[in-house]
């Protein structure tokens, strides 16, 4: 999978973010609202723990803002 200018934008407390396998290639967009963000969502959501599995071959660039998450990654 390979997106260039891609935000994720998770707007509410359901969001959850399901990455496995590998050879992801993502570049958060250069210009707009979210420039220089990758992952973004609000900071008044309730907490919650997320997991991320098999990074050691995905290639991300750009800001992961994530203050609703308690993040865990496994590579």
């Amino acid at each position: 999978m390979q997106g260039i200018g891609v935000t994720f934008y998770f707007v509410d407390e359901n969001a959850s973010l399901d990455v496995t396998g590998n050879s992801t290639k993502l570049s958060a967009p250069t210009s707009g609202p979210y420039a220089g963000y990758l992952i973004f969502m609000p900071s008044n959501l309730p907490k919650h723990n997320i997991s991320i599995a098999s990074l050691d071959k995905n290639n991300w660039s750009g800001v992961v803002y994530t203050p609703s998450w308690n993040v865990e990654i496994h590579s």
